[in-house]
């Protein structure tokens, strides 16, 4: 039986994500805060986890069209039992 780690199923439910809106993110879009205000602390910001997660898979998935995308990554997830986030992102610096 193949289940998925609980940081597997957060990249499974993220990367997919930037893969749909990739169209619509800009890189260096503004952001939602003023950067002048030094002492205001900025709001978390979900689309950065996700864009640095989606920035760590390859290109070879990443060009994709989306179904196969999620299949592909499913299949390295299942493959390989991710602890971390952190696991996820050297993994591929090493196959690389």
């Amino acid at each position: 039986m193949k289940v998925l780690t609980v940081p597997s199923i957060i990249i499974l439910t993220n990367c997919p994500e930037v893969q749909k809106n990739i169209k619509s993110l800009k890189k260096g879009a503004p952001t939602e805060y003023n950067l002048r205000e030094r002492y205001k602390v900025p709001p978390t910001n979900n689309r950065n986890f996700q864009i640095n997660l989606y920035n760590s898979i390859p290109n070879k998935i990443k060009v994709l069209p989306l179904k196969d995308f999620k299949s592909e990554l499913n299949r390295v997830l299942l493959e390989n039992a991710f602890y971390s986030i952190e696991e996820f992102t050297e993994f591929f610096k090493s196959t690389s």
